[in-house]
């Protein structure tokens, strides 16, 4: 399964999916870890015909939350796994040069990927405690954005976002059961009472 041919001499860590501590992976069980299987919702596919796609969704929607540079890992990520599988074993040191990055700035933007599950990391080390290339999970499936993100879209993108996810819906290629909440319009405050100018007062009119 794994790109180098000693297998089972190496451990592998990765941070656990929700509490972010260390934990050590067997090998045999590499494969079967998933992102994807993180959504409790709707997603959209990622990987179709043998060939990679980023849907217009991510554009719009993930895209406001996360810096060009973590966007960027992402699809190169996606371009190194998107024939059978969702993970590639690569050095960071190759996806920085093509992502045009330094390593630190790519290890600082590749959390963000992290942070909203799109990617994942897996440490593989030799019994002498070295490193070697990480083994990164992608996902084969777009999830979509959650409630707390959606409510800090502007007006405009959550329109955009509203009628995206009625335009999928109505065309039959997926079915996304969803809605997302939208708080009430504050009511507009009562029209101010227009008072007379002060010092002002009636004065009886001039007898003819």
């Amino acid at each position: 399964m794994l790109d180098h041919k000693d297998t089972g001499k190496y451990t592998y860590w990765m941070k656990h999916f929700e509490n972010g501590e260390l934990i050590e992976v067997p090998e045999s069980k590499i494969e079967n870890i998933s992102l994807d299987t993180l959504d409790n919702g709707p997603v959209i596919p990622l990987h179709q015909g043998g060939f990679a796609q980023i849907p217009a969704y991510w554009l719009y929607f993930w895209c406001p939350f996360l810096s060009v540079h973590a966007q960027s890992i992402f699809t190169h990520l996606i371009a190194h796994t998107y024939i059978d599988k969702n993970w590639c074993q690569i050095k960071r040191e190759t996806l920085a040069a093509e992502c045009n990055m330094s390593l630190s700035a790519f290890n600082k933007h590749f959390e963000q990927l992290e942070r909203y599950k799109l990617a994942w990391r897996i440490e593989v080390r030799t019994p002498d405690g070295s490193n070697l290339p990480n083994i990164y999970i992608t996902r084969r499936q777009m999830p979509l954005i959650p409630q707390e993100l959606y409510d800090q879209l502007s007006d405009r993108l959550k329109d955009m976002h509203d009628q995206y996810i009625e335009r999928m819906a109505k065309s039959g290629m997926l079915y996304l059961d969803v809605e997302y909440e939208r708080p009430l319009p504050e009511p507009s405050p009562p029209p101010k009472r227009r008072g007379r100018p002060k010092g002002s007062k009636n004065k009886p009119k001039a007898s003819e």
